[in-house]
C-alpha cells in the first residue's frame, strides 16, 4: 500500500494544504508504532499499530529523512540548494508530504513553545520518563527472575536455569499489554535495555536452550485464551529471552509479504528460526532486524 497519489502531491500540491510559516518551527518526530526502512532511496514506513505499509518516492523520502535528522528550515534550504529549485516551491511539496503522513498517523509534531513555562515542563517531563522506563525494566527484571528451573545436563555440565511456563506466560502477557500501551518501538527499546544474565553457555548448550526456548514460548502462547498473542508477543519475548537472558546472538527480524500486505515477526539466533516454523516465516522478506 504506498501513500495515496504521493507522486501527484509532490508535484501539484493542493493550495489549502499550503501552510509554510506554521510548519517553520516545528519539531517532527514518527509516530511511536511507525518504523521507515529506506532502501534504494526508497522509504518503506512500517506501522505496527495498524497493521499496515507505506512507501515514499525518492523525493520524498528525501524530504522526510532531512526533516527528521534536521528541521524543516535546513531540510528545505537544501534541497533548494541541491536541485536549484525555489525555496517557496520546495515548502509546498514538503508540507504536502507532511500533512498526509499527518493525517495517516505515520507523524506527529511537537510546536516549539517559548514561553516559560514549557521550558520548565520540558526537562520535568523527560525526568518522569526517564523514571517510567527505570521502573518498567524493573518489573520485567522481576518477572524473569520470578520462578525458573533447570535443564537437566550430563554430569560433566551445570545445570541451565531456564524460565519456566508460568514465568514465560507472564512475559507473554507483559509484552501485549506493553505494546499496546507504549507502542512497538518504546518496547523494544526497554526489553533492549534491560540488563543482561550472567549465564554463560557454551555452544552444545547454546542449541538445547534454543529449542527449549522455542518449545516453551509456543507452549505458554497455545495456553492464551484470553489474550490474542501473536508473532511479535512471541518474538519479542524469544528475543529477549535468548538475548538477555542467556547472552546469545538473536535477533528480532520483522518481514513484509506484499501480495496480500502482511507483517510478520520472528527470531534468528544461531542460524535457527525461533518462535514459530521457517517454512511459516520463507515468504515474508526481511525489513527490520533488532539485534
Amino acid at each position: 500500500m504506498s501513500l495515496a497519489n504521493l507522486d501527484t502531491i509532490i508535484l501539484t500540491p493542493e493550495p489549502e494544504q499550503q501552510q509554510i510559516a506554521s510548519k517553520n518551527e516545528d519539531t517532527y518526530y514518527l509516530n511511536r508504532d511507525v518504523v521507515m526502512v529506506i532502501e534504494n532511496s526508497i522509504a518503506q514506513l512500517l506501522d505496527f499499530n495498524r497493521g499496515q505499509f507505506y512507501g515514499l518516492n525518492p523525493m520524498g523520502t528525501l524530504m522526510l529523512s532531512l526533516i527528521l535528522e534536521e528541521n524543516f528550515p535546513q531540510a528545505v534550504a537544501e534541497i533548494a540548494s541541491t536541485y536549484q529549485i525555489s525555496v517557496k516551491e520546495v515548502e509546498k511539496d514538503a508540507n504536502s508530504i507532511l500533512e498526509e503522513l499527518e493525517r495517516k498517523k505515520l507523524l506527529v509534531t511537537c510546536t516549539k513553545k517559548s514561553h516559560p513555562f514549557w521550558q520548565w515542563i520540558v526537562p520535568l517531563v523527560k525526568r518522569v520518563e526517564q523514571l517510567c522506563s527505570a521502573l518498567y525494566i524493573w518489573v520485567l527484571q522481576a518477572i524473569s527472575s520470578r520462578r525458573q528451573n533447570s535443564l537437566p545436563q550430563s554430569s560433566s555440565q551445570t545445570n541451565i536455569i531456564i524460565p519456566n511456563l508460568r514465568t514465560v506466560d507472564l512475559l507473554l502477557s507483559f509484552g501485549w499489554l506493553s505494546f499496546r500501551l507504549i507502542g512497538w518501538n518504546r518496547t523494544i527499546s526497554c526489553w533492549q535495555r534491560s540488563p543482561y544474565s550472567d549465564n554463560k553457555l557454551e555452544q552444545p548448550n547454546a542449541k538445547e536452550i534454543i529449542k527449549t526456548v522455542d518449545r516453551i514460548i509456543g507452549a505458554a502462547a497455545a495456553k492464551k485464551l484470553l489474550l490474542p498473542i501473536a508473532c511479535k508477543e512471541r518474538a519479542l519475548v524469544g528475543y529477549y529471552l535468548l538475548r538477555n537472558f542467556y547472552g546469545l546472538p538473536a535477533s528480532l527480524v520483522v518481514g513484509i509479504d506484499r501480495h496480500p500486505f502482511q507483517l510478520h515477526a520472528w527470531v534468528q539466533c544461531e542460524g535457527e528460526v525461533v518462535t514459530d516454523d521457517p517454512a511459516h516465516c520463507q515468504p515474508f522478506t526481511p525489513v527490520v532486524k533488532y539485534s
